[in-house]
């Protein structure tokens, strides 16, 4: 008997454990998020290239070493008044070195290009970990705000429901007409339409969400909290919002690098017609050696300078194509702090608009609350009209809307504003 109790007892636990809802917070969408997501893993790879590159572009300084071998048969050996030149069997082996000694900053400036390219790519990744913070951020209270705006819906439509029980009695008791019951009914179907779009919105936003995370829950799940609840922190005056965007933002580091760059092409460019000196050495050991069969060494070095004299004007093209792309990028550069200043201005000004809706908003709820409680007991008695009734339903549901609207432009400017500044 024990056995079955405790049977049971463990069936009705693991049901339970898998019809319960799994609970997603801010937090734990963030790090789903950031674990899942393809773009932070392309910008990662992005990286990774470019730092390969960056040795790729350092090994110019080394030495180039190759060696090889080879085995040759001939079928006739050549000669002379009797004496063979050589021997059938031909072996060697060699090898050899090439040091650059002076490029004119060739190498040097192909070495720092792969750097900054190198610098560009983690400033590109650490744009796209902010840019998937801050989405990841105004999502999830997307999904809120529309769960409260189902909610507020579903409450409307409770009370329009009440309403036309309440118009139904007094039509039987003859304190109201046909008219006042058929208008609320009107009412009533409006606002079961208006409940099912929200109910409809309220999925999009989920789906949407997790399709940003790029997770798929097992089970039923919710978003963890409401908007008040989630209330971002307003910190920072607008010139330290400032101060910081134009300290910490990638972009910025980004068209620094670019600028750095443009610089070092520019100076490969006017580089190309310039003299290079190379060192050269070869090293063999062959059989035959000097028409004798017998195994010997031999060396060489060189020092050669060669340099281009003409070239068609080819080169004096790659320079005013460097030339004209250093201008474009000033010009970039000059546009992007103009476009975060007025990011940081706009994001800053928002967040202000909605501190003010949200602490004006709160108290009209409330009010709003006690409002429609006098106006319902009052039309139950007959006092009022079935328009002042409406007219208080009415003000109750556009303040819980204005005041959730308010707490989602306040978390979202937040979300902006951190985006905006370069917070970390």
């Amino acid at each position: 008997m024990k056995f079955f109790k405790g049977f049971f007892l463990a069936s009705f636990l693991f049901a339970a454990a898998l019809g319960a809802e799994e609970v997603l917070t801010l937090e734990k969408c963030i790090k789903l998020a950031f674990e899942g997501s393809d773009l932070i893993k392309i910008a990662a790879g992005n990286v990774a290239v470019a730092e390969g590159l960056k040795k790729e572009a350092f090994g110019n300084f080394l030495p180039e070493v190759t060696a090889w071998g080879t085995y040759t048969r001939l079928d006739h050996v050549p000669g002379i008044a009797g004496f063979k030149m050589g021997d059938e069997d031909n072996y060697a082996a060699k090898m050899t070195l090439k040091q650059p000694i002076f490029t004119w900053g060739k190498i040097h400036q192909g070495w720092r290009l792969a750097g900054f390219k190198w610098s560009i790519s983690r400033a590109e990744k650490s744009a796209a970990e902010k840019d998937l913070l801050m989405n990841v951020k105004k999502t999830f209270y997307t999904v809120l705000l529309s769960g409260e705006m189902k909610e507020i819906a579903q409450e409307s439509y409770n009370v329009i429901k009440k309403h036309y029980e309440v118009s139904r009695a007094l039509y039987e008791a003859g304190k109201v007409s046909s008219i006042d019951v058929s208008r609320v009914k009107v009412e009533m179907v409006n606002r079961e339409c208006a409940l099912i779009k929200a109910e409809n919105e309220w999925c999009i936003a989920g789906k949407a969400l997790l399709n940003l995370i790029n997770y798929k829950p097992a089970a039923e799940w919710k978003a963890g909290g409401t908007l008040e609840e989630c209330r971002a922190v307003a910190t920072g005056e607008l010139p330290e919002l400032l101060e910081r965007a134009f300290s910490s933002r990638p972009e910025l580091a980004k068209a620094e690098g670019e600028e750095n760059a443009g610089k070092s092409f520019l100076k490969i460019a006017r580089s190309e017609n310039k003299p290079n000196l190379v060192f050269a050495g070869n090293y063999e050991y062959s059989n035959p050696y000097n028409f004798e069969k017998l195994w010997d060494k031999s060396w060489n070095v060189a020092v050669s300078l060669n340099f281009t004299f003409f070239n068609g004007l080819s080169n004096r093209g790659r320079i005013n194509q460097a030339e004209a792309r250093m201008e474009q990028i000033i010009c970039s550069r000059r546009m992007l702090e103009n476009n975060i200043k007025l990011e940081v201005e706009k994001a800053f000004l928002k967040r202000e608009n909605a501190l003010r809706r949200v602490d004006a908003q709160k108290e009209n709820v409330g009010a709003a609350k006690q409002n429609l409680e006098i106006v319902q007991a009052r039309y139950a008695q007959g006092l009022v009209s079935d328009i002042e009734l409406r007219d208080a339903e009415l003000a109750l549901s556009n303040s819980q809307m204005e005041y959730s609207t308010a707490f989602f432009d306040l978390n979202t400017a937040q979300a902006e504003l951190d985006r905006a500044s370069g917070k970390e």
